[in-house]
């Protein structure tokens, strides 16, 4: 009886946080805009979360809470979290270098993880080998260690954006692991945080896993992605 009424004063308060807004203007000002912003046609969708709660959600066109979407660049957020975890576990560090876990870079000067993840390795932003789903992950990485050029400037003097640096982190952490990325991300994030419909395969399965920009996942799933980090873990 105890927990039934503690369920029902649960519910009433979300029902009552729920009611404290207006939510009818953003509605309205999506739906006008929905043919601007809209990914594809009219397809959008928009959440409003405050800690564990889902105070607003609406969806337009074909989209629902289960509609899978590639996040590009949305990626490198969960992937961060991801390496950062490992720094955190004491599995890699930020100041690992590149030429620890693949040979391949032998040749290349001294780049670090951090400055892998702070996008100032020097590597170029784009590469045709973090694209390429016939590669794996660990051949893309040597391809890049030994055909892909330096930039101008000296690893960790200058920012470069873009995908070719994140590529390199996640293959130094399937070397610190002795697992592959898609595995490493479920077990350390995707299962914990109950991420059923989030992977790499957002541009295709594949085993060259886009770090940067390869996941595809849904609203409710990034949602909770999201907050994870605004509660601090």
């Amino acid at each position: 009886m105890r927990k039934l009424l503690l369920a029902w004063v649960l519910c009433a308060h979300f029902q009552l946080a729920r009611a404290q807004y207006a939510f009818l203007p953003i509605t309205n000002l999506l739906s006008d805009s929905a043919g601007v912003i809209g990914q594809s046609g009219q397809n959008l969708g928009f959440m409003i979360v405050r800690g564990d709660s889902v105070l607003f959600e609406k969806y337009w066109g074909s989209w629902n809470n289960t509609t899978y979407q590639a996040i590009a660049s949305g990626s490198k957020m969960p992937s961060m979290a991801l390496l950062m975890k490992l720094v955190n576990d004491g599995r890699l560090s930020l100041s690992d270098t590149v030429q620890r876990f693949i040979p391949a870079f032998r040749n290349k000067p001294v780049i670090t993880l951090g400055q892998l993840m702070s996008h100032t390795s020097s590597l170029p932003g784009i590469s045709p080998y973090i694209s390429n789903n016939g590669f794996t992950l660990k051949q893309a990485a040597d391809s890049i260690g030994l055909r892909t050029p330096m930039t101008s400037f000296a690893p960790g003097s200058a920012f470069q954006y873009g995908g070719v640096s994140m590529h390199v982190a996640g293959r130094m952490a399937e070397v610190a692991t002795g697992m592959r990325w898609d595995s490493l991300f479920q077990k350390e994030i995707g299962r914990p945080l109950c991420l059923a419909d989030t992977n790499y395969a957002g541009t295709g399965a594949t085993t060259n896993f886009r770090i940067a920009g390869g996941m595809g996942t849904t609203m409710p799933d990034f949602s909770t992605l999201l907050s994870m980090l605004l509660q601090y873990g």
